[in-house]
């Protein structure tokens, strides 16, 4: 992302990218909270999900977003559920399953 982009989009974050970024594997590493997080077929490679999505949320900015998607070929609706229920369980608040082409999906909001 260029400088100029970077000085126009809202504050967000990417964590797989940032996955590669930084020393510790169980902390984003950000400074400052930021307003969504897109978290695009990729949860469920994560190990520890409950961790993750407290890291996840302790990183938002009050009303911030959380946009995961993950893939239907590849991820029971069964297995995305208890995604949810994690996911739920550390404070998010879901508040809508846009449609994404292939993907099973989530919108959760920092309450």
């Amino acid at each position: 992302m260029s400088s100029r982009q970077q000085a126009s989009a809202p504050n967000c974050v990417c964590p797989w990218w940032l996955a590669y970024t930084f020393d510790n594997p169980d902390k984003l590493g950000l400074e400052e909270k930021v307003d969504f997080i897109l978290t695009f077929w990729m949860v469920h490679e994560v190990k520890n999900k409950k961790s993750f999505f407290s890291e996840l949320h302790s990183n938002l900015a009050p009303g911030g977003k959380i946009l995961t998607a993950e893939p239907k070929m590849h991820v029971s609706a069964e297995a995305f559920q208890k995604t949810l229920e994690i996911a739920l369980s550390t404070g998010l608040r879901l508040c809508g399953q846009p449609a994404i082409r292939f993907s099973l999906t989530a919108l959760f909001e920092s309450i």
